[in-house]
């Protein structure tokens, strides 16, 4: 073989070894595909979001154990008019800024502005109307507790573009890494000052430092400055998708949570509490997988908004493995609640079991519901977001209205249960038609773990039924908790559930992202 019949070899080699240094380049800047930044985002993402949830909540179980219901309650009352304040904070320019094909800088720099702005006068008018929400509660506390809190928003308003920025460039290991050491950090200040006595200022204090510590974390984390500019006409063209946002959020917000309003206010500050801690519980799938899942596929989604069939796929397998993990969280929270609030929070906190159990129904439901703002996020229609905001809100409101003309906060919790269930077909229905998924579609999607976490449930709740009396609480729930996983992974291991596999098929791609990572950084330089 000559030198000349050994050039195309040498030529072919040549270029494997230069695509190969360039994969490995790619993996390791995180410039690669959209699929590959898509699962190391959601690797990432549930990692980091599966530690800093880990680690409040066993802040929040010293806390409790610390503090009492109504000192929790008070907070509560005060959140529920921060919380609708924060909603303007960002005027839905954030999300504007990753939904948007070409971002420039002028862009960049008129939202920063224009939050710090709304900002400053957030944070005065809520500190302003401080003496009107203590006297709706007939709560003189509230004065001091909600000025302090007002000042997390003209704190929070100086990081909301570098977040949108890290959030568009889909670097979710800063982000999660920032929030793990936030809450902490945070939560580290709050038990001490708890211990030592403080009381409600250990909780106040807390959301302070979340505010301050994330600011810090996320210019650290992003190189962009702003410059001295601004730009109405920038401002104008996020506008159209950013104003339907904001208002689907307000709406959204007094349905989420005009139910802590009305309980605060008909049924006291210990009531608030109570129930406040049910619903927190809820939450916990929302906020450990469905809203760690939407920061990854509402920017991922964003990219493919023009080809319908893949976001269809991708839509139903992601709401898929969303329900393999919420689904047996909340149907084996409704089977072992005593022994779970008993054993972890106390029995001062028994008030907390019938309502959570409702609540877990719920919950199961929001996990995969909520993820139809993916839909009309990624798709640009966040009017049709909005008007449908407006008819459930109305409709939940009435829920709530008959939860407490009913007489208790369980009658709440059950009202609005029943009014999530309703509210589920026409839900998928409206923003299906956007990307051509229907409500069997998204049915046939989770049938398979439903059923599973069904049988799972089933079988804890027989196993408590057989199990003798005079344990401990702590006793119970290990036993149970630990059958009761045991049985839902036999069940979709061996039906062999196309989520479970697909989850299974991620995580070992990430070990492999990781091992060829390691293996490339530790390769000697030639």
């Amino acid at each position: 073989m000559s030198l000349r019949d050994t050039a195309p070899l040498l030529s072919s080699t040549k270029e494997q070894i230069a695509e190969r240094l360039q994969t490995l380049k790619e993996l390791k800047s995180g410039r690669g595909s959209l699929a590959g930044k898509t699962i190391s985002g959601l690797g990432w993402s549930l990692g980091t979001q599966a530690l800093k949830q880990g680690f409040q909540f066993v802040i929040t179980v010293f806390l409790a154990r610390l503090l009492t219901p109504r000192e929790f309650g008070l907070v509560a009352m005060a959140i529920v008019f921060s919380g609708f304040a924060s909603l303007f904070n960002d005027l839905g320019f954030g999300a504007a800024l990753v939904q948007r094909r070409e971002i420039e800088e002028r862009h960049y720099c008129s939202v920063f502005w224009m939050n710090v702005m709304f900002g400053i006068v957030l944070g005065g008018f809520l500190a302003a109307s401080s003496p009107l929400i203590a006297r709706f509660y007939h709560e003189p506390r509230l004065i001091p507790v909600t000025v302090l809190i007002s000042l997390c928003f003209p704190i929070g308003s100086v990081a909301i573009v570098q977040r949108s920025r890290l959030t568009r460039q889909m670097d979710f290991r800063s982000l999660g890494l920032i929030d793990i050491v936030n809450v902490t950090v945070s939560g580290f200040i709050a038990i001490m000052m708890g211990w030592l006595g403080f009381g409600v200022w250990s909780l106040v204090c807390q959301i302070l430092c979340l505010a301050v510590f994330e600011v810090i974390g996320l210019w650290v984390a992003s190189d962009w400055r702003p410059s001295m500019s601004f730009d109405r006409a920038s401002i104008g063209e996020l506008l159209e998708f950013s104003s339907n946002l904001t208002g689907f959020t307000v709406i959204n917000y007094w349905y989420r949570n005009g139910d802590n309003l009305l309980v605060g206010k008909f049924f006291g500050g210990a009531a608030l509490g109570i129930y406040s801690r049910a619903y927190n519980l809820m939450l916990l799938p929302l906020s450990q997988i469905t809203y760690v899942v939407s920061k990854v596929m509402f920017p991922a989604l964003s990219r493919l908004q023009d080809d319908k069939d893949r976001i269809k796929n991708i839509y139903l397998r992601s709401i898929a493995m969303i329900a393999l993990v919420t689904f047996p969280m909340m149907m084996g929270l409704l089977v072992v609640a005593d022994h779970f609030i008993l054993a972890i929070y106390g029995p001062k906190w028994s008030g907390v079991i019938p309502i959570l159990r409702v609540f877990c129904i719920l919950g199961m439901v929001q996990s995969v519901y909520s993820t139809i703002g993916w839909i009309y996020q990624s798709q640009g229609r966040t009017d049709w977001m909005f008007r449908w905001g407006i008819f459930s809100a109305c409709l939940s409101v009435m829920a709530m209205g008959l939860g407490v003309w009913l007489g208790s906060p369980l009658a709440i919790a059950a009202c609005l249960t029943v009014m999530g269930i309703l509210l589920l077909p026409p839900g998928f229905d409206i923003p299906g038609k956007l990307i051509s998924v229907t409500k069997r579609d998204v049915a046939q999607s989770v049938s398979g773990v439903s059923i599973c976490a069904a049988a799972m449930a089933f079988s804890v709740w027989i196993l408590e039924v057989v199990l003798p009396g005079g344990w401990s609480q702590w006793a119970y729930l290990g036993l149970e908790t630990s059958f009761g996983a045991v049985v839902y992974f036999l069940l979709i291991h061996f039906s062999r559930l196309a989520p479970y596999l697909e989850f299974r098929d991620i995580v070992a791609r990430q070990i492999d992202t990781a091992f060829n990572l390691s293996a490339a950084s530790s390769s000697p330089r030639s």
